[in-house]
């Protein structure tokens, strides 16, 4: 039971520098290219992001998403020391085409291998709300999670030795991550948990949501929350204060303030940094992350 601000030494950033469905035209700043975000990655690693998550992101047809991001994750590798590597394996590819499972299953296979990967916890209808429209409405699709391709996701990482961040867009999804727990699929040194909040179709971001969902996590869990837009840093200073780590980055939000164009990822994770100060925590190096997170370095 969460009863009390929990106000630990070290919080953990994670920057989402690029994401597979954020464009050049939302914010000028996106990088698009594996050089690009390589050097996202640099500036938000010393702006004080411990981990860069990381989508394929290049405009040469004749390079499989696979390529582009082993392309990325050596250029990271050269250039931030022990930041952390972590790969999303979402639906959509870098031509907003919707992945088959088999499809996605080829994620496992990058070279050189990311410290870390994502497993996407549940089915739902995810929806891209627009928040410049006076309905609120945006795009839709359903993002296929079966049983059977978390199933085997769980084990291609187990068997690779890639440290597995499951993402929770609801609690149903928590409840299944719980389930594979049980079942023997995973232990308890694979509870990596991010809590996606304010996505359509999921949890809402707000304070009852982020509570509740992180009492239903099993005891020892490393978390991190993290919400879109205009909602992305006041989830992220409550998951700090409930003792949760923190991701932010232009895969969620484009902009510094209201109306503000963030330029490029390192101004976002230096206000995030900011406010972890303010609040009497301090901010995780990708070093201390590490051994944190039990993360081993892969040179």
């Amino acid at each position: 039971m969460i009863d009390k601000i929990n106000l630990k030494k070290k919080v953990v950033i994670t920057a989402a520098v690029t994401g597979s469905i954020t464009s050049k035209s939302q914010n000028p700043y996106l990088p698009v290219t594996p050089e690009e975000v390589a050097e996202e990655c640099y500036r938000a690693w010393k702006a004080g992001a411990a981990i860069a998550h990381l989508h394929a992101r290049d405009p040469r047809p004749e390079k499989t998403d696979v390529e582009v991001l082993g392309e990325t994750i050596r250029l990271v590798r050269e250039r931030c020391g022990d930041m952390i590597t972590q790969v999303g394996t979402g639906i959509r590819s870098r031509f907003n085409e919707l992945r088959t499972p088999d499809q996605r299953l080829l994620l496992l296979g990058i070279t050189p291998k990311p410290d870390m990967d994502t497993i996407n916890a549940g089915t739902f209808d995810f929806e891209v709300l627009a928040q410049t429209s006076p309905e609120n409405t945006g795009y839709t699709w359903l993002f296929n999670n079966s049983p059977e391709l978390i199933e085997a996701f769980a084990k291609g990482m187990k068997e690779r030795k890639i440290i597995i961040e499951f993402e929770a867009y609801d609690h149903g999804h928590v409840w299944n991550i719980v389930r594979l727990l049980e079942r023997g699929v995973i232990d308890q040194n694979d509870l990596h948990v991010n809590l996606v909040m304010g996505i359509g179709g999921g949890m809402p971001a707000t304070p009852k949501m982020l509570i509740s969902a992180v009492e239903m996590l099993p005891k020892g869990t490393h978390w991190t929350a993290m919400a879109p837009g205009k909602e992305e840093f006041p989830i992220c200073a409550l998951a700090a204060m409930m003792g949760g780590n923190v991701r932010v980055g232009l895969e969620d939000n484009v902009y510094l303030s209201r109306g503000v164009l963030a330029e490029g990822n390192a101004p976002i994770v230096a206000k995030m940094a900011r406010i972890i100060q303010d609040l009497g925590m301090e901010v995780a190096t990708s070093t201390e992350a590490r051994e944190m997170l039990n993360i081993p370095y892969r040179p």
